[in-house]
């Protein structure tokens, strides 16, 4: 067995299966967002990495300033506006206060919202009705992640496939690489001549 560090193609030899948590049903999602592969996996990169420790409580949220906020959602409901717009409703909660948020256009989003854990939500409050909310705001569920600082990966609806799950097979993958390491894919002595 090879001790020299893996190439890139190596790792786009080495099938999904080796991967915890990934099977055949899960591998066929993944390949539906063209992941087929270690290497498609590695290469997955995150939209954005949220620092919780940098979050806003929702007691601290003023309106019209753009905020970020990790919260838990509560009670989320499917309604339709009188013009027959499919509208989701829920309360997002911190510990520090609530705030309703809702979507226009997003029947998906009753679904999303009903699986426990946290999500970080993004966006601008209003006053509506007396009360602060959101309309449409950025919300990628963690979790139940606890990490100071949180990938955000792109997620599927179609492939069902959630951040947390893209965040824990990309940690077992990076795992299982690091006895041998991953080969750097430049030439030595194109390193050498740029100094990089």
């Amino acid at each position: 067995m090879s001790s020299a560090p893996l190439t890139l193609r190596d790792l786009d030899e080495i099938g999904l299966e080796r991967i915890k948590g990934i099977g055949p049903k899960t591998a066929q999602s993944l390949a539906r967002i063209g992941i087929s592969s270690v290497l498609d996996l590695l290469e997955t990169y995150p939209r954005r990495y949220i620092d919780r420790s940098n979050s806003s409580s929702i007691s601290d949220m003023r309106e019209g300033e753009d905020v970020l906020a990790v919260v838990e959602v509560t009670s989320p409901r499917a309604m339709r506006t009188r013009n027959g717009r499919s509208m989701v409703v829920a309360t997002a909660v911190d510990g520090t206060g609530s705030l309703g948020i809702t979507f226009f256009n997003q029947p998906w989003r009753e679904r999303q919202l009903g699986t426990a854990g946290t999500f970080v939500l993004f966006g601008r409050p209003e006053t509506y009705r007396g009360r602060l909310q959101m309309t449409n705001p950025t919300l990628d569920p963690i979790g139940e992640s606890v990490d100071a600082v949180v990938p955000v990966y792109p997620q599927s609806e179609k492939a069902r496939i959630a951040t947390w799950d893209m965040a824990r097979w990309i940690a077992d993958a990076l795992d299982k690489c690091a006895p041998r390491g991953i080969a750097d894919p430049l030439p030595p002595a194109l390193i050498a001549s740029h100094g990089f």
